[in-house]
């Protein structure tokens, strides 16, 4: 009953300080003991049973955006959002397959998907962003949250 609140419009509002989202990080967590008839104070462990995610909803959300964009599974009006560093310069470097990380002078735009998008994808290791479907992409990402319990 809950999940659908948290995932509606994520993108936009799920980039923001960790102090502004500990409200529902808190309601998330007391719906989760109410459901699940627990009184002690630890939640990672109940998460981690019922294979939840905490409020990485967010950055799941964020991964599978930033999956559909490099396969060119989204909309056109996307198309020039994002730049990988090897259309910046054709010399090879390390880093020429990750996505290039945009200029921010401000936080509004720090926290905007335009920057957390490209920094999330980057982070994330071969195996995952290496998936050849959207399904094992979500699958390996999934694991990694979990594992981090």
């Amino acid at each position: 009953m809950i999940l659908p609140y948290l995932y509606y419009c994520n993108l936009a509002w799920g980039g923001t300080y960790k102090t502004n989202l500990q409200r529902i990080v808190s309601s998330q967590k007391r719906a989760l003991r109410i459901v699940n008839s627990s009184t002690y104070a630890n939640t990672g462990p109940i998460f981690k049973k019922l294979e939840l995610r905490k409020f990485h909803i967010y950055l799941f959300q964020l991964g599978f955006f930033m999956f559909s964009f490099k396969n060119s599974t989204l909309p056109s009006k996307f198309n020039n959002l994002f730049f990988m560093n090897s259309q910046i310069h054709n010399y090879n470097t390390r880093n020429a397959h990750s996505f290039r990380l945009p200029l921010c002078r401000t936080n509004t735009r720090l926290f905007s998907i335009y920057f957390q998008g490209p920094k999330f994808y980057n982070s994330l290791n071969s195996v995952i962003t290496g998936s050849s479907s959207s399904a094992s992409f979500k699958r390996k990402l999934k694991e990694f949250f979990l594992s981090m319990y």
